[in-house]
């Protein structure tokens, strides 16, 4: 629902399950796991402080709820600021360390330390993240840009070769294509961060 994994059709998903949620919140509005799911469909529209906003419902649900953490975390990312979204990566992995789910929150703390230029830290980060989750090729891009930006060539290319053995052809315009929020409802903050992680991809050898 929230990536742009399909060509067409994505305003469609997102207002079915728009609709959806709706229902389940009605009747529940606790429901945490609908909490949750709304603030990913409210970050998708790039709405991003109200998605913060359903997270933290979800959290005041359950303050043990990791996804939610990550879902604000993603968030403030995406508002460029990066210090809380830190703080809420690292908070869903202490909660939840050895969660199926937690390459999705190391992806996001990875990011966020690409952009503040923490390059070795994003690579043990995103080494953490990839052998959580094999199969996510976006996973082994951002090791890739990672692995570049700290001067690590081999293994950025490492990197990338896997990233292209699970994705053959990606671009970094195609990416960009799949990026769960859209660019321009992002933070000016952010769009610099974002032009970081695309040097990196670059200098590991992703076409554009």
């Amino acid at each position: 629902m929230a990536n742009g994994y399909y060509d067409d059709g994505r305003a469609e998903r997102l207002a079915r399950a728009d609709g959806l949620l709706a229902e389940v919140l009605a009747k529940d509005p606790n429901n945490i796991a609908a909490l949750r799911a709304r603030a990913t469909l409210l970050r998708a529209r790039g709405s991003l402080h109200e998605a913060i906003a359903a997270a933290a419902a979800a959290i005041a649900c359950n303050p043990g709820e990791p996804r939610a953490y990550n879902e604000m975390g993603l968030s403030w990312l995406y508002l460029g600021e990066l210090e809380e979204a830190i703080q809420c990566f690292g908070k869903a992995g202490r909660i939840a360390p050895r969660d199926p789910s937690s390459w999705v929150w190391m992806s996001g703390l990875g990011r966020a330390q690409i952009a503040l230029g923490q390059y070795a830290d994003a690579v043990q980060s995103l080494y953490v993240c990839v052998a959580a989750n094999p199969k996510a090729f976006d996973s082994h891009a951002f090791l890739a840009a990672a692995c570049a930006l700290a001067g690590r060539h081999e293994e950025a290319q490492v990197a990338l070769n896997e990233c292209h053995r699970l994705r053959p052809g990606l671009t970094i315009a195609g990416l960009s294509r799949i990026w769960s929020v859209p660019i321009e409802a992002t933070d000016p903050r952010y769009r610099d961060y974002h032009d970081r992680l695309n040097l990196g991809l670059e200098r590991a050898g992703m076409p554009k």
